[in-house]
């Protein structure tokens, strides 16, 4: 049987591996593209968490992670989002490179469309997106309701939805 260190040693470690690469995507884009200050973030991430212990977590994990990771990124200095790729624009089992440039264009265009958007639209888009949170579980990392979280999103696509006609016409035409 375990030791109660190796049991929480056992926690940290499977937390890290779940949670490491989402948190530092999100910190990177947080960070303005800055990988060290986004590591930086990350590592204060899981300092704080091995302080903190079990209790500090609550019910849902990816929440507690996911607030802290964005304070922290936010504390090292930088407020606005970075224009970050989408996880869009790998290329899929199969495609070949006509293929992948075509979704490669398709998420530079969505990056671009996504840069019209007020700063918190963006944050909660890829938080939906990228990361596959909840309506909870935004609200809890950036502080807003349930509610806000889903008129900001239900705002943030109608948005996209009413530049996507204009800004293919326009790509259209630059071809």
């Amino acid at each position: 049987m375990p030791s109660p260190r190796q049991a929480d040693e056992s926690w940290i470690r499977g937390l890290l591996e779940r949670y490491e690469g989402p948190l530092l995507a999100y910190a990177r884009r947080l960070c303005r593209g800055d990988l060290e200050r986004a590591r930086d973030a990350v590592q204060d991430v899981f300092l704080r968490l091995v302080r903190a212990g079990r209790g500090a977590l609550g019910d849902d994990p990816t929440v507690w992670l996911f607030r802290v990771c964005r304070n922290r990124a936010l504390d090292v200095g930088v407020r606005a989002l970075a224009p970050a790729a989408l996880d869009g624009d790998q290329p899929g089992s199969g495609d070949g490179p006509l293929e992948h440039l075509e979704r490669a264009d398709d998420a530079a265009h969505l990056r671009a469309l996504l840069e019209h958007l007020p700063e918190r639209e963006r944050e909660l888009v890829r938080l939906k997106f990228e990361h596959g949170l909840s309506y909870r579980q935004m609200g809890a990392i950036t502080g807003l309701t349930e509610t806000n979280v889903g008129f900001l999103l239900h705002k943030a696509l109608g948005a996209l939805r009413a530049r996507l006609p204009e800004a293919s016409a326009r790509q259209e035409h630059a071809s």
